[in-house]
């Protein structure tokens, strides 16, 4: 498979489920659309469907991701060692992850590397709060003038010594 025909096949929008031999198996980036094509590298690539290329998967726990990820290395045809080695792990280390009955689990930096590696970006957004976390909140409110001052002071210090606040 030329590297050049995946490319091409992500410029034009469509998202690459999996590779094999001579081909690919896309399919359309819009939510609700169930379009799949096989194309086939010896031919052309169908025109541009969207700009923006989406496949959510909602983790619930990282066995559950961890699942996802050896699923979509195996749709992408690559074996543990050319992901290890595209991803800059060291030789066996996703492959001691990767195992159904391995206790081993990476760091964050780890598991972010190994998503964008097989095509992925971990991202953080809204969601609603678990009850435990709501209770907390309503029981702390007297706190929250004080503890405001303390994040802020806090916040400040960082940027004076030049980490970067996440907001």
């Amino acid at each position: 498979m030329d590297q050049k025909f995946l490319k091409l096949a992500q410029e034009q929008g469509w998202v690459i489920e999996a590779v094999e031999e001579g081909s690919c198996i896309v399919r359309c980036p819009e939510a609700g659309c169930g379009m799949r094509a096989r194309i086939r590298s010896s031919g052309s690539v169908p025109p541009r469907i969207n700009d923006r290329v989406q496949m959510d998967f909602r983790a619930t726990t990282f066995d559950a991701a961890r699942r996802f990820l050896r699923e979509r290395r195996e749709d992408l045809r690559l074996n543990i060692a050319e992901v290890e080695d595209a991803a800059g792990l060291t030789k066996d280390h996703l492959a001691k992850i990767e195992r159904d009955d391995s206790d081993k689990v990476p760091n964050l930096e780890t598991f972010v590397i190994w998503a964008n590696t097989l095509g992925f970006d971990v991202v953080l957004r809204p969601a609603e709060l678990p009850p435990v976390t709501m209770r907390m909140i309503c029981d702390t409110r007297s706190l929250t003038g004080r503890r405001g001052r303390r994040f802020q002071n806090e916040r400040d210090r960082r940027r004076k010594a030049g980490g970067r606040d996440p907001r």
